[in-house]
């Protein structure tokens, strides 16, 4: 259960030292010693993921919360990061429905896709096929072309539904389904090669699926945040790691089209807040 001093600022959570012990069972001073290890790796940047308010109080944010407790306890971290994930796409789909109900404008605050974590995550996956079928794949094959699109199509409808979101909330869901299709229809295409070419298809579980998945937490992810993965020189390192990737981004996706869904219902689009403004007006205008 979520306490009643979760902090919620800057688009994600804060915590103090205190609720991360109760949270990971473990002492300040041992959450203290992992957060330097993790600042030494370079992991997280202190300036980033830590910050103290007037009364001089310390709290980290949800990354930094994170990645002391997979340090931790691995079970106990997984658990949190499902929860406080959830809660995090709660509070961020409340917040901009608060500055969407706050503006006079008829069209609302849109885009920022750049920030979504399945965006993000999508980057890295469409960076990765390309050099994955530039190296594994014959370039006569018409699979390079099947999984570079998808790839694509898996990035720029995020981007373009996000855009899209400012008149039709309709159009956004339809583009973040199509993005989750695509992804899914290159995540069968992975498989396909490993499946073929007799290599392993890590489970969920297994040991470099999960130092893979833990990178998705570091700030400002990018292609060289797997590199050493990537430039393993193994096929199966290098189709597994962008399959634990592809796994990421869908679970991102699938909860945010579901909280789409919940918005939608309760808040309609553009044509329902349309016609909400202008019977406003007529009434506005009706008494004056």
């Amino acid at each position: 259960m979520l306490n009643n001093n979760l902090k919620f600022w800057k688009k994600t959570l804060w915590f103090s030292i205190d609720e991360i012990c109760k949270h990971f069972n473990t002492t300040p001073d041992n959450v203290l010693n992992l957060l330097m290890q993790i600042y030494a790796s370079k992991e997280l940047s202190e300036k980033e993921v830590s910050v103290k308010n007037k009364n001089g109080e310390f709290f980290l944010n949800l990354d930094a919360a994170i990645s002391i407790g997979y340090r931790t306890d691995k079970l106990l971290a997984t658990k949190f990061r499902m929860n406080m994930q959830d809660k995090l796409l709660e509070l961020l789909m409340k917040h901009r429905k608060n500055e969407i109900d706050k503006s006079d404008s008829l069209i609302p605050a849109h885009g920022g896709y750049k920030q979504l974590k399945s965006y993000q995550l999508t980057v890295v996956i469409y960076d990765a096929t390309v050099v994955f079928c530039e190296r594994y794949i014959s370039r006569f094959s018409r699979t390079v072309d099947q999984m570079v699109q998808a790839a694509r199509s898996g990035k720029q409808n995020i981007a373009e539904g996000s855009q899209a979101s400012a008149t039709s909330k309709k159009t956004e869901i339809k583009l973040m389904n199509v993005a989750r299709s695509s992804l899914q229809e290159l995540l069968e295409d992975y498989e396909d090669y490993l499946r073929q070419n007799n290599l392993e298809i890590w489970e969920k579980n297994n040991p470099e699926a999960l130092k893979v998945r833990k990178l998705a937490y570091k700030p400002n992810k990018s292609y060289l945040t797997y590199k050493k993965y990537f430039d393993s020189g193994s096929s199966e390192i290098f189709a597994n790691t962008v399959l634990t990737i592809i796994h990421q981004a869908n679970y991102l996706l699938d909860k945010h089209i579901a909280s789409l869904d919940k918005s939608f219902l309760e808040s309609g689009g553009f044509t329902e807040n349309l016609y909400k403004k202008r019977v406003a007006n007529r009434r506005k205008n009706k008494n004056c």
